[in-house]
Order: C-alpha cells, then structure tokens, then sequence
C-alpha cells in the first residue's frame, strides 16, 4: 500500500490489505479463535462478488443482562470464564444480553471476481428497549480508543459516520481490486436505551453489478445497551485468572 493510499485510508478508518507479493490472491475468511464469523453475501446471478466477515468485540467490552444472573449453567459458564471470545455471542444469545455503552464492530470485504465499490453502510435498528437493569458483567480490559468511525444509536435515524459527523463513505468510497480485501472498524454507542440492528451494505461492481448486503452476526442481531445506575447483580474478571467472581448481589 503506498503512502497516499494509506493517509486516504486512515483518514476514513479504512484499511486495504492486498494478498501474495507476486500478485492478488482471493484471501482464507476472517476467523477469531479458529472459528469461522458470520458472514454475508451479495451474489450477482450465481457468482458471489462481496463477502462481508464480522467480529464484534464482545469480549473486550462491559456487558448487560435484562436479568439476573446468579444461578444455572450460563453464571456457571460466566464463573468457569469463556475458552474463547467466540464463545461471547452464545453466551448473550441464551441470557438475551448485550454490550454495554460501546461496541467496536469489525467488518472486514473481499472482492472476490471483480473489482468493487463500498457505496454506503446503513443502520436498520428493528428494536428498542430499556436499558438493562438485571446484571452487569466487567472486563478486566484496557479502556477503549477513540474511534474515527462511530454511529450513536440514540440517534432517530443512526448514521456511521466520521470524525466530522458526516457519512463516513460519502465522499470516498471503499474501492477493492478483485482478490482484495477490506476493513472498517465501527464503535456504536448508547446511552438512553437498548438496542438491536443489524448493517445494511450497498456496493456496486465495475461490471454493472451491485446490491446490498445484511449483515448480522450468525443470524443474530448486534445488541448494544446503555447503562443502569444500580443493577441486581455484578460481575468483576478474576484476571489475570479466568472467569469472573459475583461481587453484588440484590
């Protein structure tokens, strides 16, 4: 990547990696933990054109059920500690919790035949809620950086958007080579309520292709919460041992 592309990228907290120094090669899927992460796909009659990998990072953010948890196998698990960050979104998926404040989202394209434009990322928020209340869990995690691409779902029509509030593609799209790959790093953000969404991508190909991509995780819808004043129960991380111990309990 060459020093113009590369300022053109950060400015937009993009990143283009091409694979094999003798030329483009179609790269292996995005894993974490050796599993493979949900995956979108955008066809154009029967050829794939865009593959879209995600990784949420549940595991180095707070997290938030709508229900205590003190008993039964999900606060055993909790207790025992996950083996792997894949291991979170099971994990919140059987006790419905979410992310807490902030969840940094990565979305990582491959062109796969031809060469392929990011047009847009959309936000389609299906559910509100209240915050939850029931319990919080904390990471003994480093405190998050600041992002260059976030979107407030507080807001009534959330936009990811750049460090001027402005369409973070508006103005420069994502452009691939085919064989190439791509990566946007997004940190959603709440405060009043909880929220479910899930990613809506538009591209368009050179060779008059085009559409738009949902993204979730594995089906799931991405699930972010503000914060309670007091919750029923808490969790503090045992680091630099696994798991987590239940510091209060209402």
């Amino acid at each position: 990547m060459t020093a113009r592309r590369r300022a053109a990228a950060v400015a937009v907290a993009l990143a283009v990696a091409a694979a094999g120094a003798a030329g483009l090669a179609r790269p292996d899927p995005v894993t974490t933990a050796g599993r493979p992460i949900a995956e979108g796909l955008a066809t154009a009659g029967s050829r794939p054109e865009l593959l879209v990998t995600v990784d949420a990072a549940y595991a180095r953010t707070r997290l938030a059920l709508p229900q205590p948890l003190t008993t039964g196998a999900e606060a055993a698990a909790l207790r025992a500690g996950m083996r792997a960050a894949a291991d979170w979104p099971a994990f919140l998926r059987g006790t419905g919790g979410a992310a807490r404040d902030r969840l940094d989202v990565t979305l990582t394209f491959t062109a796969s035949s031809e060469p392929v434009r990011i047009t847009r990322i959309r936000v389609e928020k299906t559910r509100t809620a209240d915050v939850f209340d029931g319990t919080e869990i904390v990471p003994a995690a480093p405190a998050a950086e600041p992002a260059a691409v976030t979107c407030d779902l507080d807001a009534p029509e959330p936009v990811v958007a750049d460090a001027a509030g402005a369409d973070a593609l508006a103005t420069r799209n994502l452009e691939l080579r085919a064989g190439e790959r791509g990566t946007v790093v997004i940190a959603f953000t709440a405060k009043r309520a909880a929220y479910s969404w899930s990613l809506l991508v538009d591209w368009a190909g050179d060779a008059g292709t085009g559409g738009t991509v949902e993204v979730t995780e594995n089906g799931r819808l991405f699930a972010l919460t503000g914060s309670a004043s007091r919750y029923a129960a808490s969790y503090v991380d045992n680091s630099p041992a696994r798991g987590f111990s239940l510091s209060r309990r209402r």
